[in-house]
């Protein structure tokens, strides 16, 4: 399981689901957008990861933050500390 952003209209809605899918509601960043870890090729019908175009600007700029953090990252990241080309902080 990762972490997997998704938009909703009914957060208490999406709970519920998440937890019925056996995934795990991490943050609650608004109304509108929360991260959940769910199992692979989990289906949803009260939270979706495809961005609604009607999403308000905090949420909508909470989205792309998420999305530019998510997809930036070091060759190494996730590896062991004495694994090789990887030195600590």
């Amino acid at each position: 399981m990762r972490a997997t952003l998704l938009f909703t209209h009914d957060v208490s809605a999406a709970r519920a689901e998440i937890d019925r899918a056996g995934g795990r509601l991490l943050h609650v960043l608004t109304p509108s957008v929360v991260v959940a870890e769910l199992p692979e090729a989990t289906p949803l019908s009260a939270c979706t990861t495809v961005r609604p175009a009607d999403l308000d600007p905090a949420s909508a700029r909470l989205a792309e933050t998420w999305g530019g953090s998510r997809g930036k990252g070091s060759p190494t990241e996730g590896l062991r500390w004495e694994a090789p080309g990887k030195e600590p902080p």
